[in-house]
């Protein structure tokens, strides 16, 4: 079976004091929220940073999902990367402070994640921008 096609995941139990076991029922979360994308066009977001989670916990978070073929950096009062998973519609997105500490991290279930789309204002500066941009040009004879 293609890897890629199956929706199962498995991951084994790996006990120790910072596994607090709440990765699974992210995961199922995780399904819920991609049910509800495709069904009703909701996004959700699941900010990790808040829950009561352990170091394994994250980490076989993250083997579940693997990566996928997107990556973003966005250089605004710190970084913020946003990595696409190896799941259509699953999306880490992670803030740090201009020290580069981790402030916020999410996984966000929606085609795109806001961050990444331009917002209406910017583009009407763009525009404007780029209007006088070839404004320029044209008085310069190119």
């Amino acid at each position: 079976m293609n890897p890629a096609m199956d929706d199962s995941i498995e991951i084994e139990p790996t006990p120790c004091a910072k596994d607090r076991g709440n990765d699974l029922p992210v995961l199922n979360e995780i399904l819920h929220a991609l049910n509800e994308l495709l069904t009703h066009d909701r996004q959700t977001v699941i900010d990790i940073k808040s829950l009561p989670f352990g170091p394994v916990d994250e980490e076989r978070l993250s083997i579940a999902l693997g990566q996928g073929e997107v990556a973003a950096t966005i250089h605004t009062l710190g970084e913020s990367r946003v990595t696409e998973t190896a799941y259509a519609g699953i999306w880490w997105v992670e803030h740090r402070n201009e020290q580069g500490a981790v402030i916020a991290k999410f996984i966000e279930v929606t085609y795109m994640p806001d961050i990444l789309k331009a917002q209406h204002e910017d583009v009407i500066v763009a525009r404007q921008k780029l209007k006088d941009a070839l404004e320029t040009i044209k008085l310069n004879g190119a």
